[in-house]
Formats: structure tokens, C-alpha cells, sequence
């Protein structure tokens, strides 16, 4: 009896000091979440700047430093950087598979996977660089003097945080389209993030939290490259070694795939997912900065079986193994490695530039003349020439649209290296997402460039018509060498439908019946119960369709043919839709408010239109007069349209007076040119005029 009274003494002791240990540890949680809570907005833009760049800069390289034991022992899981990842439940797979598909980002996705940003401390409070997740280094540069210490990892629930805001936004947007995966280091933060997302009116409603500690929130270069395999039924995630110094980062993948149970394919080739621009069918386009991370020695930082930080060493491999390897492990045809830009921040990523909207075209981010002094003006001019070079998997030249380059909050451009390399703006670094675009400007509205970012965006629904847009002033990550682009990465959608075409041109007309011949692939893992074309001739508001006829090489096919009042020089829009048991998927993906445009070439537009309605003046600033012909009844409709396809301007007009000419105001219209057509008799006019200012 005395014993069993000891044993129980012994017991209520060991549960008092657990007991103290938890409360004392959530005390000093508390103490961290709420001092956190008091910085000041630049205390923790300057954190992030430091710590949280894109590329991790002057982070000192262990030599065998041995870490203090009682960091070690309470680390719990320090298992997970020694072991494989199979002992977290992650099917790995041995090679590449041999029908393995990483498709475009412009195509379907079922979630966007991004972290939530969190700030580590020491014991004492002192904001510090995470290594693992319980422990981390200070660093005094003017010393050079390395601690490791033990680590608390607070999220950042700043009501002043422009970081957490951006997340907290950005996550709102994805989460209107498809599920948010937001990882974090402990699934108890939830509860603070939620009551965080809920105060800012923006309530977390369609968001799935993943426990996957993280060193940094740059997902785009960290995150899984996810690819289609086994005739598309099944999807995998590779896995490329990441930045040496971030070894939480480097692990994210068995997280990712221990979560949606999609297997791992892992590979030793040092690479980024910024660097990474494919077209979905067999062509990487990537620059040198890949080369580059794998001509040297050092591997990813690891604490060894005797507690002592290090670094991996690695095989260096020449340019050809280099390329070799990603062709091996993404099984690319076609590889095009580009000269890296100098001054983007420190990346050299394509992401910073380029886009491509589907497999036919580019869309770049031009640098203006205003910046032809700098460095990259003339790299970048000299790469965009090289891909529009190229022909693409319908051998094609690729085709191109231009968005901007961001100017600076003073509405300038900027004049030299080094301001820009401070800043590192892009509108190129969005993310596509389905229907939507969500994109980074560099105004609030009450201050930064608004007036260029305006322009911006009408130039950016010009290279994408019909894909909403979405806005987040992202000039907290100046000069940290991203976007939104970068902090995000697209997991691609299951049970795919991929519809692929070579663009139409006006060179396809058949002059005889003024049809289009429609070519295309379409391919699923599910039967395709029927493709379809919708077109349209002159902006005509009804879509005309037809069903596309499955040929004995597997691709369908259609002629678009004119069924209204038409010519050769007519503008045709056109997209493509294809259903299976499951789904139903268009291309492009924003159809019908987003389509492909057949124009014919400008000499003959303009001489077509010239004999069908006579314009002046020609360009105007403030006003147009239109000549009424004998072809125009008294009582007709106008209709104008921009270039994209908007329209502006839609009127009946009685003309009993039978008045020569009618006039419209034009002084509200922002430069650019704009189209009119007139229905009359059931009888299409049109004409074209330029506005400027």
C-alpha cells in the first residue's frame, strides 16, 4: 500500500513537471506571438529582406560545428532530416516514368500550394535564421560569428505585417477558384490564422492546412514539379535539391507528398521551378543559372549521426550532364537554355520575364527604351528574339505579346543596374490559376505608380482576354528577386482534359468558301464524348459551332466557315471545347470571355475597311464622323469594340433626317485603336479608328 502511495507521489510529481515544461513553453509562446504583434511594419520588412530572400545570401557554411546537445534532444523531428523519405510515408518512384507529362501552368489545377510566413526566435527573443525546425543560427557578420540555438517558429500575425497581408490576400484569391494547401510548422497555429483571416474580413472558407515546416515561403523554386503519368491517370511530384542552406525548404516535397498521397520522384540535380518554363508538350525553356547551381561542390546543409552541422558534398557536372538530366527527369524533347539576365535580383529565373499563355505563344515583359542603358536591355532583347526563333510542337514560329516593365513609385523607369537590381519589379511573375490571373501591381491607390500599373493591367488584359484579374500590391518583395509567382506553385488538375492546336492565321483561309481548317489533339485519361469549335465573324455577338470529327490519327477536326455576312478580310474568334464523363474543359481556359482572334494583316484590313466606311479624322482625339453611304438604311446599330475584343459602344441610331455623316464622342476613350461595325439591312460595315491623346 505505502508503495503503490510512493509510485503515485512519484507519478503526480513527473506530471507536474510535464505539466510546468508545456505551460512554460506556451508562456513564452504567448510572450513571442505577442511581441511579435507589436513590430513595427519596417522591423519586419527588414526581417524578411534578411532572411527571407529569394536567394539565401550570407548564410556562413557549417565545417563539422557541432550542435549543443540540449538543442538536439528536444528537437522532434530531428529524425526527418536524417532519414528517407519513405519513413514518413512517401511512395518514392525508382525513374522517370516513360509517358510522364509536366504540363503548362496555363492549364487545368485543383490547388495552389503556398506557407504561411512565420518569424523564428531564440530563446531570447532575437529574430534568427531557421535552419531545422527547432533550431537556428546567429549570425554576427561584422564578427563572423556563428550560434546555433534553439528555435521557437512564430506565425506572422502582424496586423501591420505587409507579408502576412499578402498572404492572407493572396490566399483569398486562390481559395475563390480552387482549394489553398497552406503549410505551416504546427497545426495548432491554424486556429490564430484563421481568427486572423476572419478579423481582415477575408475568412479562410476553402483552404487545407499541411504541418510542413519551411525555412522560407518561395514554394515556386521549393515546391514539387508535378507531371501526368500512366496515360495521365496518375500524378507524381518531382523533386529537385534546392538552395544549400535551406534544408526545410529542400524537404517540403515528402510533406507535399505524404499529404496527397501523389508519389516522389527525387533527383540530385540542383534546380529552381522559377527556371522552369514549359509548354506542356515536351519543351523546357530555362537559362544558364541552372548550369550554374551544379558546376560546384556543396550540397544541402544536414546534421550528422554525431550532432555536428555540415554540408553534403557533391559530384559537379559539365553543361551536358546537365542537360542530359533534366531532359532524363522531365522528359523534355526540346531544351533551350537561355543567357541569364544580370541584374534580376540575383535568380537569373525566366519567371521574370516570360510566360506563355498555351503552347503557340509567349507573352514577355519588355523592358522600355527609357531603359536601354541597363545591362539586361540588351540580354533580354536578344533572348526574346531567340525563342521567337524557334518553332514550337506544331512547327510553328511561336508568336508574342509584350506587357510592361513596372516603373517606379515616382512613375519613372529606371536608368541604371543598380536601382533596378534594388527593386526588381515584374508584371511577368503572376499566376495563372484556371480562369484567373492574380497579379502583381506596385500601387495601393493612394500612392505608387498608379497611373502606370493602370496601363499595365489594360495592356495585361490585352495579352490575356477573358482571364479575370486579380491585384496585390507586392511592393514588399522589392528587390527580393519575386512575386507572386514565386511564392506560389500550381498542383495540376486529376482526370485532365489537354486540348492542343496550332493557332489559326489568316495564311489558312481557303479563299473559296472562306473557311478555317481546325486541327486538334485532345487527350484524357477518360473517354472524350465530343469536341467542339465556337466562332464568331466580326465580333458578331452569337457564337456559331461545330462538332470536330475524330480522324483515324486520333486528331479532330472541322472547317470554321462564315455563316453571316463576311469577307476574307473579317476578324474570326474562335475557342475549343472538349467533355468527358467527367468534366468539361475549354481552350483557352476562360472561354467564352477569353478566345483566339484571327486578324487579318493590317495593310488589308485597312484597305477593306477604307471601302466599307469612311472614318475622320483618322487618328482623333476628341471626336469621329462617320460617312453614311447609300448601303446604311435610316435605322441601323453601331457597335464599337477595343482591341481585345470589349465593347464600349452599342447603339441604335434613327436616321430619318438622312444626315450625311453621324458623330460620336471619343474624348472618354483611352488611347489605342478600336473597331466599329454597323448592322444594316442584315449587312456587316466596318471600319477602324485610333485614338490618341
Amino acid at each position: 500500500m505505502k508503495k503503490n502511495k510512493i509510485n503515485f507521489l512519484l507519478f503526480s510529481f513527473l506530471i507536474l513537471i510535464i505539466s510546468n515544461y508545456y505551460a512554460n513553453a506556451d508562456n513564452k509562446r504567448n510572450e513571442l506571438m505577442k511581441m511579435q504583434k507589436q513590430k513595427s511594419a519596417q522591423v519586419l520588412k527588414e526581417y524578411y529582406k534578411t532572411f527571407h530572400s529569394r536567394v539565401p545570401h550570407n548564410i556562413p557554411k557549417p565545417d563539422g560545428i557541432k550542435i549543443p546537445s540540449e538543442i538536439i534532444k528536444n528537437n522532434k523531428n530531428y529524425d526527418n532530416y536524417l532519414a528517407s523519405p519513405d519513413s514518413i510515408n512517401t511512395i518514392l518512384l525508382n525513374a522517370p516514368p516513360i509517358d510522364m507529362v509536366v504540363p503548362g501552368e496555363f492549364e487545368e489545377n485543383q490547388a495552389i500550394l503556398v506557407a504561411w510566413p512565420y518569424i523564428s526566435y531564440d530563446e531570447y527573443g532575437n529574430e534568427v535564421i531557421s535552419l531545422f525546425e527547432n533550431i537556428g543560427m546567429s549570425y554576427e557578420p561584422y564578427s563572423n560569428r556563428v550560434n546555433y540555438v534553439k528555435i521557437q517558429n512564430i506565425p506572422d500575425l502582424n496586423e501591420n505585417s505587409e507579408f502576412a497581408n499578402i498572404m492572407l490576400k493572396l490566399i483569398n484569391y486562390i481559395q475563390e477558384e480552387v482549394p489553398a494547401w497552406v503549410t505551416v510548422f504546427n497545426l495548432n497555429d491554424t486556429i490564430e490564422i484563421k481568427k486572423y483571416a476572419l478579423d481582415k474580413g477575408l475568412p479562410l472558407t476553402n483552404v487545407r492546412f499541411i504541418k510542413a515546416p519551411s525555412n522560407s515561403f518561395w514554394y515556386r523554386d521549393s515546391g514539387p514539379v508535378a507531371f501526368y503519368y500512366d496515360n495521365l491517370n496518375k500524378i507524381g511530384l518531382l523533386d529537385f535539391e534546392y538552395y544549400t542552406g535551406r534544408p526545410l525548404d529542400d524537404n517540403i516535397n515528402t510533406y507535399i507528398s505524404q499529404f496527397s498521397k501523389y508519389p516522389l520522384l527525387q533527383s540530385s540535380l540542383e534546380t529552381e521551378g522559377g527556371n522552369i518554363l514549359v509548354d506542356g508538350y515536351g519543351t523546357l525553356f530555362t537559362t544558364t543559372a541552372y548550369r550554374n547551381n551544379n558546376l560546384d561542390t556543396e550540397g544541402q546543409f544536414y546534421i550528422d549521426t554525431n550532432n555536428s552541422l555540415d554540408i553534403r558534398i557533391k559530384t559537379p557536372i559539365n553543361g551536358t550532364q546537365i542537360d542530359d538530366s533534366i531532359k532524363y527527369y522531365m522528359n523534355i524533347k526540346k531544351l533551350y537554355v537561355l543567357p541569364t539576365l544580370l541584374h534580376d535580383g540575383g535568380t537569373g529565373h525566366i519567371d521574370l520575364y516570360a510566360d506563355m499563355p498555351n503552347e503557340n505563344e509567349f507573352v514577355f515583359g519588355k523592358f522600355p527604351q527609357e531603359m536601354s542603358y541597363l545591362t539586361d536591355y540588351k540580354i533580354l532583347n536578344k533572348n526574346i528574339d531567340s525563342l521567337l526563333n524557334l518553332t514550337n510542337v506544331h512547327n510553328a514560329k511561336y508568336t508574342a505579346k509584350y506587357i510592361p516593365t513596372p516603373r517606379k513609385n515616382n512613375g519613372k523607369f529606371y536608368t541604371d543596374d543598380k536601382s533596378y537590381e534594388f527593386d526588381t519589379r515584374t508584371f511577368s511573375n503572376h499566376l495563372i490559376l484556371n480562369k484567373t490571373i492574380i497579379q502583381p501591381i506596385f500601387n495601393n491607390g493612394i500612392n505608387g505608380d498608379i497611373v502606370g500599373d493602370s496601363y499595365a493591367i489594360e495592356s495585361i488584359k490585352k495579352a490575356y482576354p477573358g482571364y479575370k484579374i486579380k491585384t496585390i500590391d507586392m511592393r514588399a518583395l522589392d528587390g527580393s528577386g519575386g512575386s507572386i509567382h514565386c511564392i506560389t506553385k500550381q498542383i495540376p488538375a486529376e482526370n485532365p482534359i489537354r486540348i492542343s492546336h496550332r493557332l489559326l492565321t489568316p495564311n489558312d483561309l481557303n479563299k473559296t468558301d472562306l473557311s478555317y481548317p481546325l486541327i486538334a489533339k485532345v487527350e484524357s485519361n477518360k473517354e472524350i464524348k465530343e469536341v467542339k469549335v465556337f466562332f464568331r465573324y466580326n465580333l458578331y455577338p452569337e457564337w456559331d459551332s461545330l462538332v470536330l470529327v475524330k480522324n483515324n490519327d486520333g486528331l479532330y477536326s472541322a472547317n470554321i466557315k462564315c455563316t453571316k455576312t463576311c469577307s476574307e478580310y473579317s476578324q474570326v474568334d474562335y475557342y475549343i471545347t472538349a467533355k468527358s464523363d467527367v468534366k468539361i474543359i475549354s481552350s483557352p481556359m476562360p472561354a467564352p470571355d477569353g478566345y483566339y482572334t484571327i486578324l487579318p494583316s493590317e495593310s488589308s484590313v485597312n484597305e477593306a475597311m477604307i471601302n466599307q466606311i469612311k472614318i475622320f479624322p483618322n487618328p482623333t482625339s476628341e471626336k469621329i464622323f462617320i460617312e453614311i453611304g447609300n448601303e446604311i438604311s435610316n435605322s441601323f446599330n453601331i457597335k464599337i469594340v477595343n482591341e481585345s475584343g470589349k465593347e464600349i459602344y452599342n447603339n441604335t441610331i434613327n436616321n430619318n433626317d438622312n444626315l450625311p455623316t453621324i458623330s460620336i464622342n471619343t474624348s472618354i476613350l483611352p488611347m489605342g485603336n478600336y473597331f466599329i461595325y454597323i448592322n444594316s439591312n442584315d449587312k456587316i460595315l466596318s471600319g477602324k479608328f485610333n485614338v490618341i491623346k
